[in-house]
């Protein structure tokens, strides 16, 4: 891993260069809260799509997701800076252009772990959540738990990643039963707005 600057236009952001199988794939390193559903878009973007270069800094994307807003005729005053955070329509609406499908309501899942205890909690990640990502080829799952935006792709049977901005390396690998934890961990106790998942479908999907 090697560092770039701050070509994520804030200068508590970093690109961040990581040798993945041989191809050099740029990430932003973000330490500053607000910007990371834009971070998470573009790194996903940039690892998943195999493009390995950062699309466009954050700011710009932000001034994308207030246009989309201000199309809908929705108020864009609460995003207008930067490091203030995304809502989950926003998300949504990001994140479908990844693979440029228009999301369904049976794409969004939402998993309340309030007053229920941590071994129904796991049983629903693992035979829940984790079961309805394998029924979507592209394997790709962005999430909003603890007002923080990171995204699961799951490459084979045992094997997953999390793209997370504010990880040094960009991304951590899990096998099913690492993943089912973490993400348990992190559900633990939030109501069901707090814990949201988008599943994400494959360009050619219907």
């Amino acid at each position: 891993m090697r560092k770039e600057g701050s070509r994520g236009e804030q200068p508590h952001n970093q690109i961040r260069k990581h040798d993945i199988g041989g191809k050099e794939i740029e990430m932003i390193h973000q330490t500053v809260s607000g910007d990371c559903v834009l971070i998470d878009y573009l790194n996903t973007e940039s690892l998943v799509n195999g493009r390995g270069t950062i699309l466009m800094p954050p700011h710009e994307l932000r001034n994308l997701v207030i246009e989309n807003r201000r199309r809908e005729g929705k108020d864009a005053a609460d995003i207008l800076e930067d490091n203030q955070p995304l809502n989950y329509s926003d998300t949504v609406w990001l994140f479908s252009n990844l693979n440029k499908v228009k999301p369904e309501q049976e794409d969004i899942l939402l998993v309340n772990a309030r007053d229920i205890d941590r071994n129904a909690l796991r049983n629903k990640i693992e035979n829940g959540v984790l079961e309805y990502l394998d029924t979507y080829p592209s394997g790709l799952c962005t999430t909003g738990m603890g007002y923080h935006s990171r995204s699961i792709w799951k490459l084979a049977e045992d094997h997953y990643i999390v793209i997370d901005p504010t990880d040094p390396n960009g991304f951590s690998r899990y096998n099913k039963s690492q993943l089912t934890d973490y993400l348990t961990n992190l559900c633990a106790h939030q109501e069901a707005n707090n814990n949201f998942f988008f599943f994400l479908k494959e360009k050619h999907a219907k």
